[in-house]
Order: C-alpha cells, then structure tokens, then sequence
C-alpha cells in the first residue's frame, strides 16, 4: 500500500524493518487513511467488516488494524454510540482471516 511505504519513507527507512516497526507503521497507516473515528463508527453500523471496510475506501486489514489501534476516547466514543457490536464483530474477523 502506497501509504505504507510513504511513512517508512518519512521515517528514513530505507530497508526491512522489524516487526515491531512494522506494526507502528501499519497503525500509523490506519490512522492516516481513518483519521475520522465518526466516520468509521457511522459505516460500522449494522454491517460486517469487509462492508465498512469498502465503504471506507479501505481494506478490511487496515480496518482492523485501525480499531485495534483507538484512543482512549475513540474506544469510549464507540462504547457511547453502542458500537461495542461491531467489535465483537471484528473479532469475528480476525479469527477468519487469521486461520490457516
């Protein structure tokens, strides 16, 4: 993904980078591509998430990767809009897209 390997670029990366580098960059991606918690919270409602990831322009992975990644105040602006559902739903997610 092009976002990707932009923020390696601002970050002076210039070759394969750890895995936990990896995972900063991946969230800082998902960021970058969400910024709108609003947003993600409005397509999240009563979909599942390959939906509201193509609704949102975005992969299902960089969906996940984003909602893995909430703010305090993300997370508790989701709990108040009583999308706690479409987190159990993501969690439905990663196990399918995670088995072999």
């Amino acid at each position: 993904m092009l976002m990707h390997e932009l923020i390696h670029i601002e970050h002076g990366h210039n070759s394969h980078q750890p895995p936990q580098v990896e995972r900063i960059v991946e969230s800082e991606t998902a960021k970058r591509l969400l910024p709108c918690i609003e947003t993600v919270a409005r397509n999240l409602a009563d979909v599942d998430i390959a939906t509201a990831a193509e609704a949102l322009w975005v992969t299902p992975n960089v969906l996940h990767t984003r909602l893995n990644s909430l703010t305090r105040e993300e997370h508790a602006f989701l709990h108040q809009r009583g999308t706690e559902i479409c987190l159990a739903r993501l969690e439905t997610h990663v196990q399918t897209v995670s088995r072999p």
